[in-house]
């Protein structure tokens, strides 16, 4: 598959229009569905959420002499009103390319939302993955957060999950926690990433994700935090030809609630489109587009 449409979740799927959005892969004309993503505004405003950020302090004395290096989890709610995207599910058989143009496209369209669209607060996008789990236990949990509160969470995804990681974050220390004081498994926990989540990882990091300093309070996974999206160029469709075009292009059709990636050819007279893709998006020539290139 070279040809990819990102559009948002339509109402009867469940879903509201406005809540997530679904890639779709096309083999010739007829689209596959191939995954799907959330998307949590304004996260931790209604419900308090809590991270730990993952610091470093510095102990000195020279007449003992003394010099120590420590990390530290200071616990707080720094993504308070941040956007989330969050129940990244992809199809069984779902190209790796897939999950990224999910990624690409999404951060795109709500990059292009109009302004009075956008929540003021949401300047921030994160995904948060699952820590490391050994069957139903978290080594994480077991060496922290089990001291503070000794009953099973409900599993990540389940609706009542957030109301009990605010409960249990309730019961756990403001003070900074030393790292070196919890057990070897927990420490090695901190900003691990379970094993069925490393293909999601390297798909956010080839997508403008950085992994950021702040982990879950619970099973210490990591968050990743969207860098400044590469600025969309708005460019007119120069031209419609039956030639191979080896750039991949992310378009946003003017006007149009849906984004597309598909291979073009820039210039300075504009995109190059070949006259299938074209027709499969239902672009001509001298329609404008928010572009954004991807690769070679």
């Amino acid at each position: 598959m070279n040809a990819y449409r990102i559009r948002p979740l339509a109402a009867a799927e469940g879903h509201t229009a406005e809540s997530g959005f679904a890639v779709e892969g096309f083999t010739g004309t007829q689209p596959q569905a191939l995954g799907r993503v959330r998307v949590a505004e304004q996260i931790g405003v209604a419900t308090p959420r809590f991270w730990f950020y993952v610091g470093h302090v510095a102990y000195r004395a020279d007449d003992l002499p003394l010099s120590r290096h420590d990390r530290v989890l200071f616990l707080g709610n720094d993504y308070a009103g941040a956007r989330e995207l969050l129940q990244l599910q992809m199809d069984p058989g779902a190209p790796a390319a897939a999950l990224e143009a999910l990624l690409h496209g999404t951060l795109a369209l709500l990059q292009a939302l109009p302004e009075e669209a956008q929540h003021p607060l949401a300047s921030r996008t994160i995904v948060e993955l699952p820590g490391l789990q050994h069957g139903a236990h978290s080594p994480f949990w077991d060496g922290l957060c089990a001291r503070f509160y000794a009953h099973a969470l409900p599993p990540r995804g389940a609706p009542e999950r957030a109301r009990h990681e605010a409960a249990v974050a309730s019961l756990l220390p403001r003070q900074p926690v030393v790292v070196s004081l919890l057990d070897q498994a927990a420490q090695d926990a901190i900003g691990a990433i379970d094993a069925g989540h490393a293909q999601v990882a390297a798909a956010l990091a080839r997508c403008g994700f950085r992994r950021g300093l702040h982990v879950n309070t619970c099973d210490g996974g990591p968050v990743f935090e969207a860098q400044p999206p590469a600025h969309g160029v708005a460019m007119t469709l120069a031209g419609i030809a039956d030639t191979q075009a080896t750039e991949r292009w992310l378009l946003v059709p003017e006007g149009v609630r849906e984004a597309w990636i598909l291979p073009a050819r820039g210039g300075e007279s504009g995109l190059g489109l070949g006259s299938d893709h074209a027709a499969l998006a239902g672009l001509a020539a001298g329609d404008r587009c928010l572009a954004i290139h991807l690769s070679t």
